[in-house]
């Protein structure tokens, strides 16, 4: 569905786009989770995070600070995990931030 993308250290995971901010804590299997919506069924889902710096039903703008990337303990190393969903299906990312689907 999603991706896992290793990151050097605890970095910093910022929004892809405006939108409000409807989930935000432990999820199963993805530690820390933030869910943007973007508005007309599409949202970015933001995982395995360690320390989170928004809260539910803030409105956010791009590239605002979500949340810092935690460390994976069972794979010794630090894993950032992205998921795009359009009309709550999951989309490729890259042809998701290609192309403005969701307009």
């Amino acid at each position: 569905r999603g991706g896992l993308v290793e990151t050097p250290k605890a970095e910093e995971v910022r929004c892809i786009l405006a939108g409000k901010v409807v989930w935000v804590g432990p999820f199963r299997g993805y530690h820390n989770l933030v869910i943007v919506d973007h508005g007309k069924g599409s949202f970015s889902v933001y995982g395995n995070l360690d320390e989170i710096y928004v809260i539910r039903d803030e409105t956010i703008d791009p590239g605002e600070l979500l949340g810092t990337v935690a460390y994976n303990v069972q794979e010794k190393r630090y894993l950032f995990y992205f998921e795009t969903r359009l009309n709550k299906t999951a989309v490729d990312p890259i042809q998701w931030l290609a192309k403005t689907v969701w307009r």
